[in-house]
């Protein structure tokens, strides 16, 4: 089958696209005249148009595929079975695009030379939905103003964001140091779950000196901000304070009352008070002392009358439950005062017979004629001195004598 030449057969067929798919169409089917020929003169005058062509270039053979407007890919036509003579060929290239009804005022694009890559299609730049964010996050904080020395601490700081919140960084230093010395921790969200919320625990090996400064900042998720809290040039304050040891003694039981009774008792004393005594003569002092736990420490207690203070005169058991006691005479001067008292073998006591306050009081008198006196006073006990007349007898004298 032999196509014509003539003019008339490449008339353009109007279509809805008008130019642009006439344009397709040729770059087709010179795109497969140009695969199936093998070689094209240099140079060749149409008959019809007068118009003078330049070669096409050969086609390589590893072909890129080409892209369409909207950046599809363009399926290649398949090759046709018949064979174009170079007449219809010329002509095909000696054509030039031209635009149709439907786009006026438009300019068509010139298809690519084969081999040429084709540029993606342009992509739509999407806008951001929504209102737009040009403001930094919301930032409370409540002051924390002292710490205990070597406890943790906790700071606690609320932001929030309509595009999210990024941080908050809380900047931390030892008080009077540069601005170089902060040292940025990260708060993270509190685990009390409250939306907004974010803590941070400060560790006590940085709760270790006497004062600490700090400030806390806050950006969004598209860069607005910081938000501040204090800043680095006026960080607020933490007093760190020793902490306060108390010293919680523990109560100590009440101890029982316990009422103890006295092993045995101060021995009972049984005497007859000697209340006259003559001068110069020993003073003898007897009395009974009875205790069911024995008996120990007796002794007469007796000073002359006027004197402050007792002297100590011990009595000596004689028998039994009697004991005895003797002033000395040389004692025997003048008017004596006294008292006995006894304690037991557990020193229960003194059980006494008479007492310092109330002491018994013997008269010292000079002796007399016919009289005598005892521990006991008067009696007739002591030897009575008699006067009785004395004569001698001469005759018994001188007998005496002859015997002698």
């Amino acid at each position: 089958m032999t196509i014509s030449p003539s003019k008339s057969s490449v008339e353009r067929v109007p279509s809805p696209l008008g130019g642009a798919l006439h344009v397709r169409l040729l770059f087709a089917v010179a795109a497969a005249s140009v695969f199936l020929t093998p070689a094209a003169p240099a140079q060749t005058t149409s008959p019809d148009a007068g118009t003078t062509t330049q070669p096409a270039p050969k086609k390589k053979t590893a072909t890129k595929k080409k892209t369409t407007k909207k950046g599809k890919k363009a399926r290649p036509p398949p090759p046709p079975k018949q064979e174009i003579d170079e007449e219809t060929r010329k002509a095909l290239e000696s054509m030039s695009p031209t635009t149709g009804p439907a786009d006026a005022g438009t300019t068509a694009q010139p298809a690519p030379a084969p081999g040429a890559e084709t540029p993606p299609a342009a992509t739509a730049t999407q806008e951001p939905a929504g209102p737009v964010d040009n403001d930094p996050p919301t930032l409370t904080h409540t002051a924390v103003t002292t710490a205990k020395k070597g406890k943790p601490l906790t700071i606690t700081a609320r932001a929030t964001d309509a595009s999210g919140v990024f941080g908050p960084v809380i900047y931390l230093r030892k008080k009077g140091m540069p601005s170089a010395d902060y040292i940025p921790m990260r708060m993270t969200p509190s685990k009390t779950g409250t939306p907004g919320e974010y803590t941070i625990e400060i560790p006590a090996a940085l709760i270790s000196v006497d004062a600490l400064e700090y400030y806390i900042e806050a950006w969004d998720n598209v860069g607005n901000g910081p938000a501040r809290y204090g800043g680095p040039d006026h960080p607020l304050p933490i007093k760190v304070e020793e902490e306060k040891k108390i010293i919680v003694r523990p109560t100590e039981p009440v101890p029982p009352t316990v009422t103890v009774k006295p092993k045995g008792a101060p021995p009972a004393i049984t005497h007859t008070a000697v209340t006259q005594a003559t001068k110069g003569q020993p003073i003898e002092l007897n009395a009974r002392l009875v205790g069911d736990t024995g008996v120990q420490g007796a002794t007469v207690m007796f000073r002359h009358v006027g004197e402050k203070g007792y002297k100590a005169l011990p009595m000596g058991n004689i028998g039994g439950d009697d004991y005895t006691a003797t002033v000395p005479g040389g004692m025997a001067t003048s008017d004596i005062e006294y008292y006995v008292e006894a304690f037991d073998k557990y020193g229960n006591g003194p059980g006494r017979s008479g007492a310092p306050n109330v002491p018994y009081t013997i008269k010292v008198l000079a002796p007399q004629l016919g009289e005598a006196v005892t521990s006991a006073g008067k009696g007739p006990a002591g030897p009575r001195i008699v006067k009785a007349p004395f004569k001698p007898n001469p005759g018994r004298a001188a007998g005496w004598l002859l015997m002698g």
